[in-house]
């Protein structure tokens, strides 16, 4: 759960809240190897006289995920599971939405990455 929207379940007795994100074999090794050469840091080193952090020069450099939309194949699933109690019962949900990016693009002109995540914070407002 974001750390944004925590604090106001924290009365409602949320005890636990994890977050997972499933990346490509690809994708992981990347990250891993911009780890290792220290580029996620937000610590700020000088570079011919400036000072700047190593994951801002990264984050610049990455295309926007609308710019993805025509180039993005296969599926992603988003989903939240939430487990507790509700008037003394257990109580267990799993709301998703799992679709194709390339049908997302074809019929909205945007990315599923963009689409998953605007679309249902524009609904719940």
């Amino acid at each position: 759960m974001s750390l944004g929207i925590y604090p106001p379940f924290v009365e409602k007795g949320v005890g636990y809240s994890v977050f997972k994100y499933t990346l490509s074999d690809k994708v992981y090794h990347i990250a891993k190897s911009l780890a290792r050469l220290d580029m996620d840091t937000w610590k700020k080193v000088k570079v011919d006289g400036a000072e700047v952090a190593p994951v801002r020069v990264v984050s610049a450099n990455l295309p926007k995920p609308a710019q993805l939309g025509a180039t993005v194949d296969g599926y992603s699933c988003v989903g939240t599971e939430v487990r507790g109690t509700k008037d003394g019962k257990k109580v267990e949900y799993f709301v998703y939405t799992m679709d194709s990016h390339r049908d997302t693009y074809e019929k909205y002109g945007y990315s599923l990455t963009v689409v998953q995540t605007g679309v249902p914070p524009a609904l719940a407002a």
